[in-house]
């Protein structure tokens, strides 16, 4: 339960990044499936941004955080003008 619940989470802080700030016109979600490692995908095409000149809120921190309370890792990778993507990888019980 704790997984899916953490994994509902990242899914909905990712997918309301995208839709409050980047100014995307396609948001896509994948889930994938490698040997007994899954990979969760959210990526738009939007703005992306700078890390270096956002305010960071909670919702990035929060994501890495519930990625790693599932033993899992995340990936955020944002390019200014060429959108941004969120990998989470977790394994299964």
């Amino acid at each position: 339960m704790i997984k899916r619940k953490n994994l509902f989470f990242i899914f909905k802080e990712s997918f309301t990044n995208a839709i409050k700030y980047s100014k995307a016109t396609r948001i896509e979600v994948t889930l994938s499936k490698e040997g007994k490692t899954y990979c969760m995908l959210i990526r738009d095409n939007g703005e992306g941004f700078d890390p270096e000149k956002i305010k960071m809120g909670n919702g990035i921190d929060n994501i890495r955080k519930r990625a790693k309370e599932i033993k899992g890792y995340c990936e955020i990778l944002a390019i200014k003008d060429g959108g941004t993507s969120v990998r989470i990888y977790f394994k299964t019980a």
